[in-house]
């Protein structure tokens, strides 16, 4: 038979909650641990279905000269990790480019080529990450021209078509006649005269600077009947 000590039959309580006590511990340690890991696990996976966030993309320079280059931009983070960053760019006649995007060490991704073919290219960039998540940008443009200050090379300065409510990058409208005088808005412009007003003072010394040959053929004319008018008289005189 086995004897208790007496400590032990003074305080057989006390070991019992000791022990107890213990027991809940380690319970409330693994409860804690356990839901800190699921919590974890959580954030991670709705992280890796969260898409990339591009704060800025563009293109510099916006006009620029025939045959210098032209660097597109973007910046974009990610919780994951970028994968890749590509850029399509459609050219003015139609023709598409795909490229990839390189990091920068400013924390930009770039893009830079030099292009011949005058006209406006657009262009947009997609953004993947690591989980496969996707994101895709609108549509910004830039126009390659022989002039920085005349953005859709129509012949009209940029400055210009602004003073009178033109599009600076619509080439179409060199050849529209703004104030039906029958002068296109180039024409205008090569005459100093304001395309949204038809004066016909304002324009008369360019159009006798037009019309000078059908002018002086006239007055040559004219003055040629004048003097076969005058003889027929003098010989029905006689």
């Amino acid at each position: 038979m086995e004897v208790c000590s007496a400590r032990e039959m003074k305080y057989p309580m006390s070991k019992f909650i000791i022990f107890c006590n213990r027991k809940i511990f380690i319970l409330f340690i693994t409860f804690i641990l356990f839901f800190s890991i699921l919590n974890i696990s959580t954030i991670v996976h709705a992280d890796s279905k969260t898409p990339p966030s591009i704060s800025y993309f563009d293109a510099k320079l916006h006009a620029q000269l025939q045959g210098e280059y032209v660097t597109i931009m973007c910046i974009v983070t990610d919780n994951i990790g970028i994968q890749t960053v590509e850029v399509t760019i459609t050219h003015p006649d139609g023709s598409k480019e795909e490229k990839s995007m390189t990091f920068s060490s400013d924390g930009k991704y770039l893009y830079s080529k030099a292009y011949d073919g005058l006209g406006k290219y657009s262009f947009y960039i997609v953004v993947k990450d690591k989980a496969g998540n996707e994101v895709i940008t609108d549509y910004k443009t830039f126009w390659i021209t022989q002039n920085v200050n005349d953005t859709d090379n129509d012949g009209m300065p940029d400055s210009w078509e602004q003073k009178y409510g033109l599009n600076p990058e619509d080439p179409s409208d060199a050849n529209q006649d703004l104030d039906g005088d029958g002068y296109t808005n180039l024409q205008e412009y090569k005459m100093g005269t304001n395309p949204t007003k038809d004066i016909f003072l304002e324009n008369a010394g360019y159009r006798v600077k037009e019309n000078g040959g059908f002018l002086a053929a006239a007055i040559v004319l004219f003055i040629a009947i004048v003097l076969m008018s005058i003889y027929g008289k003098r010989r029905k005189l006689r």
